[in-house]
């Protein structure tokens, strides 16, 4: 147990540190991939401390201690809009007894905890890609005492199945387009396991069981929508030219069309300002555009959709603008070459009505000319 203690220990700190690494890079960059609204899929593993708890044999008070032991868990759930997340989740613990009724008398055996769980968390916006969460969780405890023995033989061998509950707090960090790396805290408790005992005067009726899980994971969505630039509008055609009548000069040539402005869209999650990996891709396509064509005149116009007050939305629509002129500096144009603009909620490319998240008017223009 000494050398698992270590191992997930160690485990648990080489995740934190990554998980810190991984957001001092890419809030450096300024850039965010957070997944949008959806379905998810979450793993994780750890470390499960059991509660020394004071339990009751025939009467008589007695404390069980437990060893350090290890935590898995695997859930599904779904994301929605307004930060909230449901999901069923299935975990699993596992700790070796320490020491039972007496610290002079060996015990042995194990206490398994599966449970099945339905969570409902709440992502705590912060604008970046750290994304503190907290939680809680109702369900069935199914608590198996394995062998539990002191010198003789086996005293308790039975499963005990319980109401349970968990509260949760933890943060994600996004490490790729809708894939979180996760760092959590579980405190989960139980009331009232009882367990026979195969020797007179051994029945427990009221063994409450406490645990914490410090738990590193990966959360996976398969919500939202891919960027993708607009088509270029197609040059008008001049109109042929009338022919001259005879015994007339000839007509002055019509004046060749003017350039028709190239145009990209970038579009963002609700309530987000920061750049996903679509979206980088796409300022990435504009710039090398304006490059490759010589357009000197960029725009950056932000947009929102109507849900929120018009205040908020036109602030938000400035921090996505910002943030496209900082990407397109980043890789190469010239900041005098470019032009940020913001509209919050005003010029929708999907008309709504108010108060409605519409993907699509979440965006900002980028307009080549």
């Amino acid at each position: 147990m000494k050398i698992l203690r270590t191992s997930v220990l160690a485990a648990v700190t080489a995740a934190a540190l990554s998980t810190a690494s991984f957001a001092a890079e890419t809030m450096s960059t300024g850039t965010a991939m957070s997944p949008s609204e959806g379905a998810y899929v979450a793993v994780g593993g750890g470390i499960n401390f059991i509660d020394p708890r004071q339990l009751s044999i025939n009467g008589n008070s007695v404390k069980a201690k437990f060893k350090d032991g290890f935590a898995l868990s695997g859930a599904g759930g779904y994301k929605w809009e307004q930060g909230f997340r449901s999901e069923l989740e299935i975990s699993y613990r596992e700790n070796k007894v320490k020491n039972f009724r007496s610290n002079a008398l060996p015990w042995t055996g194990t206490q398994r905890d599966t449970s099945a769980m339905a969570n409902l968390l709440f992502d705590i916006n912060t604008g970046s890609n750290w994304t503190p969460y907290v939680g809680g969780g109702i369900g069935i405890s199914w608590l198996n005492w394995d062998q539990f023995k002191g010198p003789g033989p086996t005293v308790y061998d039975g499963t005990s199945s319980k109401f349970a509950w968990q509260g949760i707090v933890g943060v994600a960090v996004n490490v790729a387009h809708n894939l979180d790396l996760t760092l959590d805290a579980r405190y989960k408790g139980s009331n009232g396991n009882a367990y026979a005992g195969n020797a007179a005067g051994a029945l427990i009726n009221n063994y409450n069981a406490r645990a914490t899980s410090v738990m590193v994971g990966f959360r996976y969505a398969f919500g939202g929508p891919a960027a993708k630039p607009m088509a270029p509008a197609p040059a008008a055609a001049p109109k042929p030219a009338a022919a001259a009548p005879m015994a007339q000069a000839p007509m002055p040539a019509r004046p060749a069309a003017p350039p028709v402005p190239q145009k990209f869209l970038v579009f963002f999650d609700f309530d987000k300002s920061n750049l996903r990996a679509d979206a980088k891709k796409i300022v990435a396509e504009a710039a090398e555009y304006a490059k490759k064509n010589g357009k000197t005149s960029i725009a950056a116009t932000g947009h929102a959709d109507t849900s929120g007050t018009n205040a908020y939305n036109l602030a938000l629509s400035e921090r996505r603008a910002k943030a496209v002129k900082d990407e397109l500096v980043r890789i190469g144009i010239p900041e005098r070459e470019i032009v940020v603009r913001w509209k919050g909620e005003s010029e929708p490319l999907v008309q709504t009505g108010d108060g409605v998240k519409e993907p699509q008017n979440r965006r900002v223009e980028i307009v080549l000319e």
